[in-house]
């Protein structure tokens, strides 16, 4: 097997640098910690701040509005999105069960298990009495009105 030049001399300076680190790492001696002096160091007192100056700088900075606030619009879109879609009231008017299972009329819609109805929400089930239906972050039940 041949290896060439360079390869052979970083080789044998790897190990070189290697085996100086590993035996010329001896342990430090730790000294005796310095003395403290006893006696409180004074701090000149502080400057005066120059106020002039920052109001005089203060008066060119002014902005009619932050640029750095999202716009009125953008906020209000935001709030009403963590609020959620507003839910309207559904009235579940009937529940019929025939051959296929059971469907009811839910407002002015006709629903089986597994439909997405116009709110966005899908019905996950339907018993004899009630109607369970899922959105993203809830579930609802709606009961059967008894007139």
């Amino acid at each position: 097997m041949r290896v060439s030049k360079p390869v052979l001399f970083v080789f044998i300076f790897a190990i070189g640098v290697s085996l100086y680190l590993f035996f010329s790492d001896k342990p430090k001696k730790v000294s005796a910690p310095k003395e403290v002096p006893s006696q409180p160091v004074t701090l000149p007192p502080p400057s005066k701040p120059q106020t002039d100056s920052l109001q005089r700088s203060n008066e060119f900075a002014r902005w009619a509005k932050d640029p750095f606030l999202l716009p009125e619009n953008v906020i209000k879109k935001e709030a009403q999105e963590k609020k959620g879609p507003e839910v309207p009231p559904l009235r579940l008017h009937a529940i019929i069960e025939g051959k296929r299972g059971r469907v009811a009329i839910l407002g002015d819609e006709v629903v089986t298990k597994g439909d997405i109805i116009k709110s966005g929400e899908k019905v996950v089930e339907i018993n004899k009495e009630s109607l369970t239906l899922m959105s993203k972050d809830s579930k609802r039940v709606i009961f059967l009105e008894k007139q």
